[in-house]
């Protein structure tokens, strides 16, 4: 989900399939790719989760080299806490599954940077996922950045409580921009009102299919009919 002012600057965009994503978005002098995934889980077939990477992996490098890029959503992916020089950070979690591997040898092959793990943050600020089941605390959600963006990363921060529509938690990262900011310009419309509660009153109900039978009655004559439109 992309705010207005980020939406006027896409300049493409494309949904894959149901789990993959994308936006091209100019900010600042640069050009950014924002990938959204949500990967298919340890439930899923093996099949389904190796189609998965495979097609995430060609997406991120079907870019050009130019262009940076962030990959962000639900990965159902632990990578643990083991050091991986240039890909996982000293701050990671415990914990591995099967979505973690595949994730780490995507970052490898793709020069990205799983940003979560180099930040030190509270056990609260950490985990993105609470599970009330098993009473169990996830870090599955991540925001993957182009090595040569790490520079320009500030932070990596988990808020709990910004929203009650998920059993996951908003995961926000800080990265600076380069260029100015220069809002583009964009063709605006006029917005009318449409009053569909009053439909709930007898004579606006009255009135309102009265008109449309009108306009019905006025188009056909003007057309013709579709009968004959059609066999024209």
């Amino acid at each position: 989900m992309l705010k207005d002012k980020l939406w006027q600057e896409k300049r493409d965009y494309k949904c894959i399939n149901s789990r993959i994503m994308w936006s091209k978005i100019k900010i600042g002098c640069e050009k950014w790719v924002i990938i959204s995934v949500y990967a298919p889980g340890e439930e899923r077939s093996v099949e389904e989760r190796e189609r998965f990477w495979e097609m995430l992996s060609e997406c991120v490098g079907s870019f050009e080299s130019s262009v940076r890029v962030m990959v962000v959503g639900d990965f159902n992916a632990k990578v643990g806490k083991n050091v991986m020089e240039g890909v996982v950070g000293k701050f990671g979690v415990p914990g591995v599954n099967v979505n973690g591997e595949p994730l780490i040898e995507l970052c490898v092959e793709r020069n990205l940077v799983i940003s979560n793990t180099y930040f030190m943050k509270k056990r609260i600020n950490k985990y993105t996922r609470y599970d009330v089941a098993r009473n169990e605390s996830s870090l599955l959600d991540y925001v993957l950045v182009d090595k040569r963006l790490m520079g320009r990363l500030q932070d990596v921060h988990v808020y709990r409580g910004a929203t009650d529509i998920s059993d996951h938690y908003l995961v926000v990262a800080t990265v600076r921009v380069r260029g100015r900011w220069e809002k583009r310009k964009v063709a605006t419309t006029s917005k009318r009102e449409v009053k569909v509660y009053k439909l709930r009153e007898e004579e606006v109900r009255v009135r309102y299919k009265r008109l449309l039978a009108e306009r019905w009655a006025s188009a056909k004559m003007s057309s013709g009919g579709v009968e004959e439109g059609w066999n024209s």
